[in-house]
C-alpha cells in the first residue's frame, strides 16, 4: 500500500538580494533546529583563520538526517550563499518527513529522496542566482511540496534490478570513470570488519564517520548510495543512532559522507571543509590496510574475499554474501 507523504518545503539561510536571514514563515520549529544547526558549524568554520577561502570552495550537499529509532526524517539541499553585504552563510531548502518504519527507511532514503533531493536543490540554485529581487523565487519555495513515498518496500524491485544487473566489475568500472580509485575486494571487508563491533555492542555513536564514492551518471548515482545505505544500515538494528547523510552534488567525483555523531554540525563541517572530512572521516575507496591484517581463518570471510576477486560476479550475490559474513543472516 502506498505512503506517500506530501514534503513540504522550508528555506533559511543568507542569499545574495537580501541584507540579512530569509526564512519560510511555517514550521517554525523545523526552522529553530535548522537554525540552530547551521549557526553551530559556522562557528566551528570561523575558528580557522582562512574559513573563507574554504567556504568559498565548498560543494553544494544533497542532505539528510535519519534516525535508526527515530520517526522523522529531515531532507534537503544545503549551498554556501551570503548577503548583498558579502556576509557569508549557507542557504538551505528543506523539509520533515514520517517514518514508519525508520531504520529499513534510511536503507532506501537515496532512492525515497531522489526526487526532493532533485527539487530542492533546483530551488536553491535558483534563489542564490537570483541577483535583484529573489521573492518570487522564495515564494516559490514556501508554497511548494514534494511527494514522497515513505513506504521502504517501494523501492525494493527497483534496488533488486539494479544489484541484478550490475556486476563487482560494472561498478568497479562506474566508479573509476567517476574520477575514484577504488577497489571493491578492499573496500566491502573493511566496511563490514568497521561496523561489526557497533552491531555487537549496540552503542549509540560512532567516533568516525565514512566516506564513499558515488558515479557520476545520474541514473546510478542513487542506487549506488542506496547500495552503501543498505549494507550499513543492518548494524545499527540494534543500536539508537542518528545518521547524518551528505551527498556532494556535483558532475564529477561525487562523494557520501555518513556521521554517526549526535552532533550533525561536526559532520556538516566536515563535508564542507576537506580537511576536517581528513580528521573525523574513514575514506573507504581503497583500503589498503585492510591487507595489512592477519590472513583471517574465518571460512565464510574467505569465502567473501575469492568471490569479490573474480570481476563477473554479481552485486546481489555480493551483498548476499557480504551480509551472512558480517551479519550472520
Amino acid at each position: 500500500m502506498s505512503q506517500r507523504s506530501a514534503a513540504h518545503l522550508v528555506y533559511f539561510g543568507k542569499v545574495p538580494s537580501r541584507g540579512d536571514f530569509v526564512r519560510t514563515d511555517h514550521n517554525h520549529r523545523l526552522l529553530s533546529a535548522i537554525d540552530d544547526w547551521l549557526t553551530q558549524t559556522m562557528e566551528l568554520f570561523t575558528a580557522d583563520a582562512r574559513w573563507k577561502i574554504t567556504y568559498d570552495a565548498a560543494r553544494p550537499h544533497h542532505f539528510a538526517l535519519l534516525g535508526s529509532r527515530r520517526g522523522i526524517a529531515v531532507a534537503g539541499h544545503l549551498i554556501n550563499s551570503h548577503d548583498q553585504s558579502g556576509r557569508r552563510f549557507p542557504f538551505i531548502t528543506a523539509s520533515a518527513i514520517g517514518v514508519d518504519e525508520p531504520l529499513q527507511f534510511a536503507a532506501r532514503a537515496p532512492l525515497a529522496l531522489s526526487r526532493l533531493w532533485a527539487r530542492t536543490q533546483a530551488f536553491s540554485q535558483r534563489v542564490v542566482d537570483t541577483p535583484n529581487d529573489s521573492t518570487p523565487e522564495l515564494a516559490r519555495v514556501n508554497e511548494a511540496s514534494v511527494p514522497v513515498e515513505v513506504d521502504p518496500a517501494t523501492y525494493t524491485a527497483q534496488f533488486r534490478d539494479f544489484l541484478e544487473i550490475q556486476t563487482l566489475a560494472s561498478l568497479e568500472r562506474t566508479l573509476r570513470d567517476s574520477g575514484h580509485e577504488v577497489r571493491l575486494q578492499h573496500l566491502l571487508p573493511a566496511l563490514g570488519g568497521l561496523l561489526q563491533p557497533v552491531l555487537v555492542s549496540g552503542r549509540d555513536y560512532l567516533n568516525r564517520g565514512l566516506v564513499l564514492p558515488l558515479p557520476d551518471d545520474p541514473m546510478y548515482r542513487f542506487p549506488v548510495a542506496a547500495l552503501w545505505m543498505d549494507l550499513i544500515t543492518p548494524f545499527m538494528a540494534r543500536a539508537d543512532l542518528e545518521m547524518a547523510v551528505f551527498i556532494s552534488a556535483v558532475d564529477h567525483a561525487a562523494e557520501m559522507m555518513i556521521g554517526f555523531e549526535r552532533t550533525p554540525e561536526h559532520t556538516l563541517h566536515a563535508a564542507l571543509d576537506p580537511a576536517i572530512s581528513s580528521q573525523r572521516n574513514i575514506r573507504l575507496f581503497d583500503p589498503e590496510w585492510i591487507t595489512d591484517q592477519p590472513p583471517s581463518q574465518d571460512y565464510d570471510l574467505k569465502k567473501l574475499d575469492t568471490y569479490l576477486a573474480q570481476s563477473s560476479g554479481s552485486l546481489r550475490l555480493a551483498r548476499d554474501m557480504f551480509r551472512e559474513v558480517f551479519l550472520g543472516e
